[in-house]
């Protein structure tokens, strides 16, 4: 059972501890801190679960409708109807239940014909028939949807070959509302769109299969989503299956026949920012020198050290803190860092359990607080300390797209496919050392910088 506990003093707080709101509320009212952190201790909320909608259009003989059990009233609804039945079918098919569907009710969906009550509806009818399973959202977090192990087998049925994708569209952007928005053709071919179309359609005359089973045209349809209308944030691909999926069902990858290898850029925000400033590569940007080091034995506690760096450093990096006079305002970071320390929509529960018992044993019996650790971090890393705080995630981001789309060009016009996924790239053994070196030279035509292969780049 959950147990409640005043604000006073939060020093006891467990992981099943719900702080109740200072303020007295009306009858019915949840303060959305309340919300967020009921939110982030479930499964459904956290974003690395959530496949988004994509434009799927159905064109086999069979009826999607169920008679009897799901009733519509327009061409509107069953086309609605369709493009949801198709996603939730593509998720539990690429995924089973490991994976849920992101949709927007209250503000609509970009592939959804349907307005709210459309939507609203028809997920209504499928969760009372028992087809689907549903978390709906709250603020700043969108409803999930996925289908039962009985609502998946009503629709047996569908083959890959009754679906088609519509991918006219290659680049999308977000607008205030988070819906996406289709760029223009003419705006599009200004970051990438072109590449993107051919590098597409070679991915679809590509035979690409994992473990064996044949990858659909559909899994393998990507775009180019970024953060605002001007374009100047995020950019990352999004789309294919192989981006959300397990590591372990990537090992298993083939591309026309071919095993595969994925090679990794090596902490990846962090060498951007450091190629962007020109200062050389740190031999470890994990590391930190008041820790205590390990040795035989305890040799374990020099990763999860640096599973606390890296923690450390991506919230320096991602973090928005408020900036007085052109400077970030240190003490506010340092509070966003040990707020945001533990958030299980960023960071792995088995991961989160280690380090919350490794702070505790590094403030009992070490005496260094996460204060400490964070403000040596600052020093060590202060030649890119202009990044800290100011949520450069997206700068970075972009700049990861950008090289990604370099090597995407180099293997497109020799029609060599190679996949990727976000920071790192899956390409056919015979090409490891080829993509190496494009991989390479691309970052560092892209930063200014004259980075090596072994400082930027991991095989795995």
């Amino acid at each position: 059972m959950t147990k409640t506990t005043t604000p006073q003093n939060d020093n006891n707080l467990t992981s099943d501890t719900v702080v109740l709101p200072q303020k007295k509320q009306k009858l019915g009212q949840r303060s959305f801190k309340h919300e967020k952190r009921l939110a982030c201790q479930d499964w459904w909320y956290n974003n690395n679960n959530a496949i988004s909608i994509l434009p799927l259009t159905y064109k086999g003989n069979d009826s999607l409708v169920i008679p009897g059990v799901i009733k519509g009233r327009s061409k509107k609804w069953l086309e609605t109807y369709e493009s949801l039945i198709l996603n939730l079918h593509h998720v539990y098919r690429v995924h089973s239940d490991s994976r849920c569907l992101s949709i927007l009710i209250q503000k609509g969906e970009q592939f959804l014909v349907g307005g709210r009550k459309i939507i609203e509806n028809i997920v209504f009818q499928l969760e009372m028939s028992g087809l689907i399973e549903v978390k709906k959202g709250c603020k700043g977090y969108s409803t999930k949807i996925r289908f039962t192990s009985s609502g998946y087998k009503s629709f047996s049925f569908i083959s890959v070959d009754c679906v088609d994708i519509d991918n006219s569209q290659m680049v999308f952007y977000k607008d205030p509302k988070g819906r996406r928005i289709a760029a223009s053709e003419e705006v599009a071919k200004t970051v990438g769109g072109d590449t993107l179309r051919q590098y597409q359609n070679g991915l679809y005359d590509s035979d690409i299969r994992v473990d064996g089973n044949p990858i659909s045209d559909a899994d393998k349809t990507l775009f180019r989503l970024f953060h605002t209308k001007e374009m100047i944030y995020d950019g990352r691909l999004q789309g294919a299956c192989w981006m959300s999926m397990q590591s372990s069902l990537r090992d298993t990858i083939t591309i026309n026949g071919s095993p595969t290898c994925e090679v990794d850029i090596r902490s990846t925000q962090s060498t951007i920012f450091y190629g962007l400033v020109g200062a050389d590569l740190p031999e470890d940007i994990y590391s930190c020198e008041i820790l205590p080091k390990g040795r035989g034995d305890n040799s374990y506690i020099n990763e999860i050290n640096r599973s606390l760096c890296k923690r450390i450093m991506l919230l320096l990096l991602s973090i928005e803190a408020p900036i007085y006079g052109g400077a970030v305002d240190v003490d506010a970071l340092i509070s966003k860092i040990k707020q945001s320390f533990l958030d299980k929509d960023r960071i792995k529960e088995e991961e989160m359990v280690s380090l919350k018992e490794w702070r505790r044993h590094l403030e009992k019996d070490y005496k260094i607080t996460l204060d400490e650790i964070i403000l040596s971090m600052m020093e060590s890393h202060k030649v890119i300390s202009k990044y800290f705080g100011r949520g450069s995630w997206k700068n970075a981001n972009l700049h990861e797209s950008n090289i990604l789309l370099r090597v995407i060009e180099y293997f497109s016009s020799k029609s060599e496919p190679v996949l990727t996924v976000h920071d790192s790239f899956i390409i056919g053994e015979q090409y490891k050392q080829e993509l190496i070196e494009v991989a390479t030279q691309a970052i560092n035509d892209e930063l200014g910088s004259s980075f090596t292969s072994d400082q930027v780049l991991k095989v795995q």
